[in-house]
Parts: structure tokens; sequence; C-alpha cells
């Protein structure tokens, strides 16, 4: 059961009003506040009529209480009170709303309770019973009238009002009377991991990139004297290529994090693969599938490997042999960027392919024309480096399709665990 009564004291506390409640500091509950009860009847009716993120749609008039401060003075709520005055409240509200009333005893204060108003949804829209008007005239509410809170305030309700109270009661009706006439295709995603479909996959995280060592440039300047006392040479040779040994070294130590970040792409890649079940009593037709992961994870497409870092070209000596001691790593470099060999990783056969890959927003697209009911089609690896923290990772997915009335929406998830086995891509294709 609920603690109602440490519901109303935060709510108390937090001191501002909303749509699902307000306060009261007084209230006459007795046989001659009818005024009163006119007047919560009419809260009653706007805040039932009215909908909100917060407290689980749950509508409370507190009573005997102001912003910030419980000031109590209410008569005591007994079981009788309370049930007398939700006869009271819904004598005026049409159809009666699904209200409780507590009563909460302080022992600084005294008594103080609340109305607490419950969705409604299936009854709504509530209006007023019967016409009432107070001896001072400034309260009047006519039969048939409708009312929602906009903000702390009751107003009439409107076009969009009852629109959104009425479509929540017969839309759920035209959804399944439409779904036995148009029979809808239910999509689900999943990971082809080692043959087995499943919602979750396990991968081994990736190394820091302070970890990947680039080797230092050996190679050393050479004396203009000694090029030409021994070689023959003229010494602006020398000095030229000092110079370019000069910009070659600034530039792998400027781009050394994008030399580590190379190299451990190219040594952890993944190679995720997403297969497409179609459930349901259609077939799925010109369907559109959205990946969406989470930033720690770094995405290639195989069409186009990651990018080496813009060094320079590799000085060369012609005819120095001695002189020239240029690393591996460095020979590497200026062959160019290590290559991200994403053949064996791939079948032979052409499965559905990624058409869109958006690195900045970590979002995978792919299209397929058809895919029949029962069946499943396996799309194209993802090409992806694992974040380096353990952790269980959500990666957001949804399916549009020509023939589904809307997106189907899914979460798959990655355990990024130390010790286990990188994924690589079985044969796709449909099965």
């Amino acid at each position: 059961m609920r603690d109602y009564e440490n519901i109303v004291r935060r709510l108390v506390a937090l001191g501002n009003e909303g749509i699902k409640f307000d306060f009261k500091r007084e209230a006459d509950l007795s046989k001659r506040g009818k005024r009163d009860k006119v007047e919560l009847a009419q809260l009653v009716i706007a805040i039932a009529n009215s909908d909100a993120d917060d407290l689980d749609d749950t509508g409370y008039i507190i009573l005997g209480a102001e912003r910030g401060k419980i000031v109590g003075g209410l008569p005591e709520l007994s079981d009788s009170t309370c049930a007398a005055l939700i006869r009271a409240l819904n004598n005026y509200v049409s159809p009666p709303a699904r209200i409780e009333v507590k009563g909460f005893c302080d022992s600084a204060v005294g008594w103080f309770g609340a109305i607490i108003v419950h969705p409604s949804t299936m009854r709504r829209p509530h209006f007023v019973a019967k016409e009432y008007t107070s001896p001072d005239g400034k309260l009047h509410i006519r039969k048939n009238e409708c009312y929602v809170r906009d903000g702390e305030n009751i107003v009439l309700a409107g076009r969009d009002d009852f629109d959104r109270m009425y479509a929540q009661i017969y839309e759920p009706q035209i959804r399944a009377a439409e779904g036995r006439r148009d029979p809808q295709p239910a999509p689900l995603l999943r990971w082809l991991n080692r043959g087995e479909a499943t919602d979750s996959i396990v991968l081994p995280p990736a190394p820091s990139i302070e970890s990947f060592e680039v080797d230092e440039v050996e190679e050393e300047p050479v004396g203009a004297e000694e090029v030409a006392e021994f070689l023959g040479k003229d010494p602006s040779e020398a000095t030229e290529y000092n110079e370019k040994l000069k910009r070659y070294r600034a530039a792998v130590a400027e781009h050394a994090p994008e030399i580590r970040r190379h190299r451990r792409s190219e040594n952890n890649l993944n190679a995720l693969v997403v297969r497409c079940d179609v459930h349901g009593e259609a077939p799925l037709l010109n369907y559109q599938v959205e990946l969406f992961f989470p930033s720690a994870f770094e995405l290639f497409d195989k069409s186009r490997p990651p990018k080496p870092p813009p060094l320079p070209e590799k000085p060369s000596w012609p005819h120095f042999g001695p002189v020239n001691r240029v690393g591996t790593m460095l020979d590497r470099i200026a062959a160019g960027p290590p290559h991200l060999d994403f053949g064996p990783l791939l079948s032979h056969r052409a499965p559905p392919t990624w058409g869109g890959l958006d690195v900045e927003d970590r979002r995978v697209s792919g299209w397929c024309d058809k895919t029949k009911h029962g069946f499943g089609m396996d799309f194209s690896p993802v090409f992806v480096v694992p974040p380096e923290e353990e952790d269980i990772y959500e990666v957001r997915w949804k399916v549009s399709a020509e023939n589904l009335r809307a997106p189907v929406e899914g979460v798959l998830k990655i355990r990024v665990v130390q010790g286990a086995k990188p994924a690589l891509a079985p044969m796709p294709g449909e099965h």
C-alpha cells in the first residue's frame, strides 16, 4: 500500500501547486459547507480531466495545508467523514470520479487530509452533474461544463482536451479493429552470436590507448661537412634532409595519440551482426533498421576504414645507408595507414547492408525490401571497437516499415567483460 501521508508531506514541503495537486488551507466539510464542497468538486473534475507525467498521473488536493507548511485545523477525518465527503463531491461529478479521502493527525497542528484523485482514463471526460450558484454569486457552475487544469488554474476544456480524452478511450479499440482488418508484422531485433540469436552479447574491453607505443624516430640528422668530405655531396642536400627530418619528427610527436588510436582500432575490431526476425501475421515490407550505440563505442564503415594521421612523406637519404635507421613503425606509417582488413570477417554472400553511419550520433541505418513473416534477415556486420570500461551497455534499435502503423523500438545489450572473445561475423543471409 502507498504511504499517502508521506507523499502528502513531501508535496507540501515542495511548496508548488501543479496540474495534479493543490493546497487548501481551510475547508468547511460540515453539512453547512456546501460551497466549499462544490468548489472542491470543481477542482476534482479539473484534475481528473488533466494528464501529468509525475505522481503516476494521480492527483492530490491537500486539505489543511499551504505552500511549504501543514497548518491542520480540520475536524477529525474519521472513516465515516471521509466516505460522506466522497459522496458529496461525486454528487456534482458525472460520471463519478475515482477518489479517496485520507485523514492524518499531526501532534502539533491536529488533523489534515487529502482528496486523492486516481486516473480514470476510461471514464473521462468528467462533467458537472448539476448546477450550483453560491449565495454571494462568486462561484457558479453549470450542468455539463467540463474543466481541466492549466497550471494552477481551472479552465473550461477546449477541443484539444476533448480530442485527447476521447482518443485515450477509442484509439485502443480502433487499433484493435484495424489489426483484425490489417494484419501487422512484429519485427524483433537480436544479435547473432556464434550462430545463436540473443538479446545480449559479451565483448572484451579495448585496451587503453596509452598502452599502444609509438616507436621513436631513429633517423639522425647528418652533418654538412661529413657529406661534403666523405660523399662528395652538396652540403645543401644535408641541410634540406635535416629540415625534412625535423618536420617528420614533429608530425610523429603531434599525431602520436592518433597513431595509438589507429593501432588500437586495427587490433580490437569486433564485427556485430543484427538479425531481424519477423513475427506477426504479415511480411515486413520496405523496412529500415536503425541502431543507436552509446558514445563509448567507436564505429567503422567497412567501405571507409579510418584514415591515418596526416604525416608528411618520410625523408630519405639516397645512398647513405648507415645513417638511415628509421624504425619499423615509421616504415609502416610512411607506407600508409595500418590496414584494417575486413575481408576475413565478411561473408561472400550479399545480405542487406548498412546504408548510413553517423559517427557523431553513433547511429547506423540500413534498408531491406522484404522479409516474410516467420523468417529472419541477418544484416551485414557493424564494426565497432568496445569501450575500455567493463559494464553493461544498451544499444537502442528502431524498425520502421511501409506496412507498420508505427515504428517498433527495443533495446539490445552489450556486456563488456575482461576475457571475453571478440565477435566475428557469421554467414549472414535470410534463413
